[in-house]
């Protein structure tokens, strides 16, 4: 299953960077360290995700200049947000009979 989350307004990406949204891999039993994320740039949303290493808080795609400052500024409000979203998953699960 996938947890869509969205990011559009919450996290500032600058160099025309705008982030729409990350997509994880939910499996109750275990952790997947990656996602993909959607973005726009200059207001023009992009075809492909960018893919994501929540461990290292990298992207596995490098741009030139601002552009990939701007990605890698952002790396660490999107676990941050992923993170929040996965550990109320888990809970959730946990109260459900999911995971014991």
């Amino acid at each position: 299953m996938i947890e869509r989350i969205p990011l559009e307004g919450r996290i500032h990406g600058g160099a025309s960077v705008q982030f729409l949204s990350a997509e994880v891999p939910w499996e109750a039993d275990r952790y997947i360290p990656f996602a993909l994320v959607r973005c726009s740039f200059s207001g023009e949303s992009q075809p492909r995700a960018l893919r994501f290493d929540l461990d290292k808080c990298t992207f596995a795609e490098h741009f030139e200049g601002d552009r990939e400052a701007a990605l890698r500024a952002a790396g660490s409000a999107i676990v941050q947000l992923v993170g929040l979203r996965m550990r109320e998953r888990f809970i959730a699960a946990v109260k459900k009979g999911e995971i014991k």
